[in-house]
C-alpha cells in the first residue's frame, strides 16, 4: 500500500508551509515536495533562502495479526526532510537567522530551522500540525549535515530523517444500496483527511483530486448491512412461534478514525465495531448513532489517542463498574482502549475499560 506515503507527505509540506499569515520557519513557503534536483542556488532562485525538500524512502511494515497476516500493516516510513542554507558573502554584526556570513552563523541557522520543524510538527497546536499527529508518530530521529561548495557558493545542508509509524491505508469495502462516496471522499484513510485539509488551488489539491479521479470507483459489494432469515411453518403456524433467524455481517476492514477537535463527538457504530478516537481537544459529550437493533447486541472497541492533555467525558448512557467512569490518559500520544456494549439499542450501555497508557 502506498497512498500512505502521500498522505505524510502532503500532510508534512502543509503543515511546515503553514499560510501566509502565520509562518511557522524561516523557510516560509519554500517548502518542496519531492524534488529531486539538488540545492542549486543558481537554477532555483529561491533556493539562495531557507529551503526545506520533502521526501520519503524506506518503508517497511508487520502484519498487525500474526494469524491473520496484513494488510492493513504497521507501517514505518522514513520521513528525510532536506534542510539547505546558502552562505552570504557579506561579513556584518547585524545576523539573520537564515541568511548567514560565518560557518558559525551557517551552523546555528541549521540548528534553529530543525528545531522550527519539531516544533512544528511535535507540539503546535494548529489544525495542520494536529492533523500531522493524528495519523503519524515518530519513532527515531537522526540528523547529519553535508556541505556543498560549488561555483564558490556555500550551501551547508541537514539531512533529517524521521522513522515514523503511520497508519496503513485502510480500505473500505462500501454496500452497493448505501451511499457509495465519490471524489474526495473515496479516498482511504489517511489520505482522505490530509486531502480535505489541503487548500484550494495548492499542489497538493490538485494531486489527491488526480489520485481519487485514478482509483474511482471504490470497492463495492451487494447489500450485506443485515440477513434476516425466517423459517415458518408451512401449515400456517402462529408469528409468535416461528423461529427467527438473525444474523448480522459488519465489515471488519473498515477502522475509522475521528479526530475529535471540539467538545462533542458522534460516532456511527456503522462504519465499524473498531474506531480510533482522537482527542485534538476537551470532549464533553460523547454519543453513539446506528446500534444494532433491541435485544440484538452491539460491541464498539474504542481505540482513545490523546493528542495532549485532553479529557473524554458525557459519555452515552454508560454504566461502569462501581459507577466510575474511566480518566483518559494525559499526554501526547497516550493510547487506551474502552469497549462499549449494548443489547438495547444505546439505551442502556456497559462501558469496559480494557487497559491504559499503552505505549
Amino acid at each position: 500500500m502506498t497512498l500512505a506515503r502521500t498522505a505524510l507527505r502532503l500532510a508534512t509540506v502543509a503543515a511546515l508551509k503553514g499560510d501566509v499569515s502565520g509562518r511557522p520557519t524561516i523557510a516560509e513557503g519554500r517548502v518542496y515536495d519531492s524534488r529531486f534536483s539538488d540545492f542549486a542556488p543558481e537554477t532555483f532562485a529561491d533556493d539562495a533562502k531557507p529551503t526545506i525538500l520533502v521526501l520519503t524512502d524506506s518503508d517497511e511494515g508487520e502484519a498487525l495479526s500474526r494469524q491473520n497476516g496484513g494488510p492493513p500493516f504497521t507501517r514505518l516510513i522514513d520521513l528525510v526532510l532536506e534542510l539547505g542554507i546558502v552562505q552570504t558573502i557579506q561579513d556584518g554584526d547585524d545576523f539573520v537567522v537564515g541568511y548567514p556570513d560565518t560557518d558559525a552563523r551557517h551552523e546555528a541557522s541549521l540548528d534553529a530551522l530543525e528545531y522550527q520543524i519539531m516544533r512544528r510538527l511535535g507540539y503546535d497546536p494548529a489544525p495542520l500540525a494536529v492533523l500531522w499527529r493524528s495519523f503519524v508518530r515518530p519513532r527515531k530521529h537522526d540528523c547529519h549535515r553535508q556541505v556543498l561548495d560549488d561555483s564558490g557558493v556555500k550551501i551547508a545542508c541537514r539531512i533529517l530523517t524521521l522513522t515514523c509509524e503511520v497508519s496503513d491505508d485502510q480500505v473500505t469495502v462500501f454496500n452497493t444500496d448505501g451511499d457509495v462516496p465519490s471524489g474526495l471522499d473515496a479516498l482511504p484513510e489517511p489520505l482522505r483527511r490530509v486531502a480535505q485539509a489541503m487548500p484550494d488551488g495548492s499542489s497538493g489539491a490538485s494531486i489527491v483530486a488526480a489520485i481519487a479521479a485514478a482509483i474511482a470507483p471504490p470497492l463495492s459489494i451487494g447489500p450485506l448491512d443485515g440477513v434476516d432469515i425466517t423459517v415458518a411453518n408451512a401449515d400456517g403456524m402462529d408469528v409468535a412461534d416461528m423461529l427467527d433467524v438473525s444474523v448480522e455481517i459488519r465489515n471488519a476492514i473498515d477502522m475509522p478514525q475521528i479526530v475529535a477537535a471540539s467538545g462533542a463527538v458522534t460516532l456511527d457504530y456503522a462504519k465499524g465495531t473498531f474506531q480510533n478516537l482522537i482527542l485534538a481537544a476537551n470532549v464533553t459529550g460523547l454519543s453513539v448513532i446506528n446500534w444494532p437493533k433491541n435485544g440484538k447486541t452491539g460491541r464498539l472497541i474504542l481505540k482513545i489517542t490523546n493528542t495532549g492533555d485532553f479529557a473524554l467525558g458525557g459519555w452515552p448512557n454508560t454504566e461502569w463498574v462501581g459507577g466510575i467512569a474511566p480518566t483518559i490518559t494525559q499526554g501526547a500520544g497516550k493510547k487506551d482502549i474502552v469497549v462499549l456494549t449494548t443489547a438495547s439499542a444505546g439505551a442502556e450501555v456497559f462501558g469496559n475499560i480494557v487497559g491504559q497508557d499503552y505505549r
